[in-house]
């Protein structure tokens, strides 16, 4: 899920740039060893053509920043309205909620686009799963039991899960709560391709269980590096805690209480009528799609909210009309980590919030799922809240709320990252269309050389030296080939396995590799027919 990677996950963490307010973050994929770098020079073209995406616009929203108890202008909102929409149409986004609040009122809110294929429009009861936004929840969970004295952030892992054992060079290192709250762990973020598809009472566990003896990227504690399995550890921790399912715990202590009813933990739980269908690319038009059930990924990405219940969740957040214990305990959840350096974009991570300690303390945080995206800024000391959930994974949820939130403060808004998953579908496209054309040409030319051999201008000349060696080559080519194509991972999605990738990336990139892979494999089978099989009048081919 998105730290917003996630590729984001969408998969998706932002360029970092020290001038900026705010950046926008996404679960970066970078290049790091040897033999990634390898497989790029392998597949230059590729490459090449990835850097051809749009240059973004930078868009001016500069104006008077928002002041306390102001309602807004029709020329804002129309403002608004056409920011959204423009960001809207280039991320290809079908469906999108907006909420904006300040601690006693909603502001702004509504759905543009359609929420399902009927083309139903989206409205502010529109169902969304939201993502790694889910975690703010999950970390609120458990500050509460450490409220009621269940836990301790300082307690060892081992204390609620005696089994769980990692490693770090050959040792088995300290783990505490707050080394998961806090994405301190060591764990890395490639599990994120490990969590099993999963549905039954017991998917919680099965999760947790493939970081069984995982080898640790650092020694805990010492320094932030995002994975999302772990809050998924800290819904098991709740589980354990409070002998209550996760889903049942939330519900009693925490939806309950906050009046949150358009809020669920369970698929089976939701008016499927209400919730908007998921989309995802394929050659650049936005199509259904339902993605696997990851229910033990629940604490850390899979919360579904409605535009009504977040316009409620930004606002207790804000800390305005709750009751005091859920007061402390937010603002508790807010206090980010400050025993660690500081993330590349001077970010330091609370309770499933990123906190931006500038002019103003500024709180954020995205979600990426395979078909859904969101993205929830706050401004505690302004007192404004921005939400935004969206029906496609897409950077350009984290764009829009960012975008909307630096409007409210009077800055200029700053372009985002490039879409990945909009760029991949974009130059997988490309690739279709030239392998496609290439392939229909060498079909042609096959189909013309069969009717010469029947009319005898074209006439089998056997096998020779030259000719077997080619075939040689060419099986060895076309396997190497083959295996540089599978490994293509490495350098779009950071080594994440092939069932991730099929889950997540738009379905064009199978296309576009397909048939690559399938246009080699016919012009070999065209360069030994036509060298095999000459034509009478026609030139010998050498090798």
């Amino acid at each position: 899920m998105a730290k917003h990677c996630l590729f984001s996950v969408q998969i998706l963490e932002g360029v970092p740039c020290c001038k900026k307010v705010h950046h926008f973050r996404k679960e970066k994929i970078v290049i790091r060893s040897l033999h990634q770098k390898v497989y790029l020079a392998a597949l230059s073209i590729w490459t090449a053509l990835w850097f051809f995406y749009p240059i973004m616009d930078r868009v001016s929203g500069e104006g008077s920043p928002y002041q306390s108890g102001q309602t807004f202008e029709s020329g804002q909102i129309d403002s608004f309205d056409s920011f959204i929409q423009k960001k809207m149409e280039d991320g290809k986004i079908p469906g999108l909620s907006v909420t904006i609040v300040d601690k006693k009122q909603i502001l702004y809110q509504k759905g543009f686009g359609i929420a399902d294929q009927t083309k139903a429009p989206v409205t502010p009861e529109t169902l969304f799963e939201i993502g790694s936004t889910s975690k703010a929840f999950t970390g609120l969970g458990i500050l509460l039991l450490q409220e009621k004295g269940r836990l301790q952030m300082t307690d060892e892992i081992t204390r609620y899960l005696p089994s769980f054992a990692a490693t770090f060079q050959g040792t088995r290192p300290k783990l505490t709560l707050e080394n998961f709250m806090y994405q301190t762990s060591g764990i890395p973020f490639r599990t994120i391709g490990d969590i099993p598809v999963a549905s039954g009472e017991d998917a919680l566990e099965q999760t947790v269980k493939v970081l069984d003896n995982i080898e640790l990227d650092f020694l805990p504690g010492t320094k932030f590096s995002y994975a999302t399995l772990n809050y998924d550890v800290l819904g098991l921790v709740i589980e354990k805690v409070t002998g209550q399912r996760f889903d049942d715990f939330i519900r009693s202590e925490l939806l309950t209480p906050l009046e949150m009813n358009q809020t669920f933990t369970r698929r089976a739980d939701v008016d499927q009528q209400k919730l908007a269908a998921g989309y995802k690319l394929l050659f650049g038009q936005p199509q259904p799609y339902q993605a696997p059930e990851y229910r033990g990924n629940t604490p850390a990405g899979y919360f579904i909210i409605s535009g009504y219940d977040l316009a409620k969740w930004l606002q207790i957040q804000l800390g305005e009309s709750t009751p005091v214990w859920v007061r402390t305990l937010v603002h508790a959840s807010q206090n980010p980590n400050t025993q660690v350096q500081r993330d590349y974009d001077g970010s330091l991570y609370a309770s499933g919030w990123f906190a931006y300690l500038k002019e103003s303390t500024e709180l954020s945080h995205g979600g990426g799922n395979p078909n859904y995206s969101s993205y929830f800024v706050l401004n505690p000391d302004k007192g404004l809240g921005v939400g935004i959930l969206a029906n496609m994974n897409s950077s350009y949820t984290q764009e829009i709320g960012q975008g909307i939130m630096d409007m409210l403060m009077g800055r200029a808004v700053q372009p985002g990252t490039s879409d990945q998953f909009l760029q991949v579908d974009r130059i997988a496209g490309i690739v279709t269309v030239i392998t496609g054309i290439s392939t229909l040409v060498l079909l042609i030319l096959l189909a013309k050389g069969i009717l010469q051999i029947r009319t005898g201008t074209r006439r089998y000349a056997g096998l020779h030296g030259r000719l077997i060696m080619r075939m040689l080559v060419m099986a060895v080519l076309l396997p190497a080939l083959a295996y540089l194509l599978y490994r293509i991972n490495d350098i779009v999605f950071d080594g994440l396995n092939w069932s991730f990738v099929q889950v997540w990336a738009p379905a064009s990139l199978f296309y576009a590799l397909y048939g690559i892979w399938g246009c080699a494999l016919l012009f070999c089978l065209y360069d030994l027919f036509a060298r095999s099989c000459p034509a009478a009048n026609s030139p010998k081919l050498t090798f």
